[in-house]
């Protein structure tokens, strides 16, 4: 009977998919935040894929620890989580344990002190290091694009302050009409 507990929590964690309505709803949270915080683009793009890397990490913490639970051993003997459990009880480090195994294997960092240790959890770990690995070099290569465009912006400013001070001088324009100028910019 127990078995068709955990199978049903299993079925209920299919409502966590409504948390992808959060990437349909992206440009409406993106421009809410965007008008109260006033921040750039390249800004935004990181904050977004934060919010979206810990709600991933959210979600794999989760599952780490129900697939150690999925076993019939109420001690857990035989997963990775028989180390903290307490007289067949869960204690509440348990979540930030699996939350600490997903950043490190996530960032491809793995420690190795966490691992899984039957078959359903080693299979779920070569998953999840399939997908950080994907995901770090999406996350390596979206930080490289905003600090390029950022740094490509601070570039074109510089050399239209540049142009602007050079055109002040030849033309002898007022400084009150130079500084409305270089505010606009």
């Amino acid at each position: 009977m127990a078995r068709f507990g955990r199978l049903y929590k299993l079925v209920k964690l299919t409502k966590l998919l409504r948390i992808l309505k959060i990437l349909k709803d992206k440009s409406k949270i993106l421009k809410q935040f965007k008008e109260y915080v006033k921040v750039g683009a390249g800004f935004e793009r990181l904050v977004f894929f934060f919010m979206i890397f810990f709600i991933l990490c959210h979600i794999v913490a989760c599952l780490w620890i129900i697939c150690a639970t999925l076993v019939d051993d109420e001690n857990f003997e035989g997963t990775w989580l028989s180390k903290y459990v307490e007289e067949g009880e869960l204690t509440s480090d348990v979540y930030y344990v699996a939350f600490y195994w997903t950043i490190t294997t996530i960032t491809t960092v793995g420690y190795g002190d966490i691992s899984g240790t039957n078959g359903l959890e080693r299979a779920f770990c070569c998953i999840v290091m399939v997908i950080g690995v994907i995901s770090f070099s999406f996350a390596n290569g979206s930080l490289g694009s905003i600090l390029f465009s950022y740094d490509a912006k601070n570039a074109k400013l510089l050399q239209q302050n540049e142009v602007l001070l050079k055109l002040s001088e030849d033309f002898k324009l007022p400084a009150k009409l130079t500084q409305k100028i270089k505010s606009s910019l």
